[in-house]
């Protein structure tokens, strides 16, 4: 089963592309949990991207700094370039709900 759920914060501003369907796309940051790390102020800034009907209800409701909790599922790809190839990984969201506030214990 391919399925993600992350809560964090928005950190950059969402761009928005209608080409035939609405996309967003934007990145959160969200705390390391796991408890063997040395430093427990890491954060990884996964790129989230929306489609449709999300991407319209993100672009007019949320801005950068609110927290969200984004349900999907998780997409690679490779892209070749001159022979090399680049890893690619994106969040697909099917729903991105504003919270009220980010419990920092998570």
């Amino acid at each position: 089963m391919n399925e993600v759920k992350l809560r964090g914060r928005v950190v950059n501003q969402s761009r928005v592309k209608s080409t035939g369907t609405t996309k967003c796309m934007f990145n959160i940051e969200v705390k390391r949990t796991h408890a063997f790390l040395l430093d427990s102020n890491q954060c990884d800034n996964p790129k989230v991207i929306a489609y449709g009907d999300v991407a319209k209800d993100f672009f007019s409701n949320m801005k950068r700094g609110d927290v969200v909790t984004v349900t999907g599922w998780i997409r690679t790809s490779v892209l070749s370039t001159d022979g090399f190839n680049s890893y690619v990984t994106e969040i697909i969201a099917d729903k991105i709900v504003k919270e009220e506030e980010l419990n920092e214990s998570l």
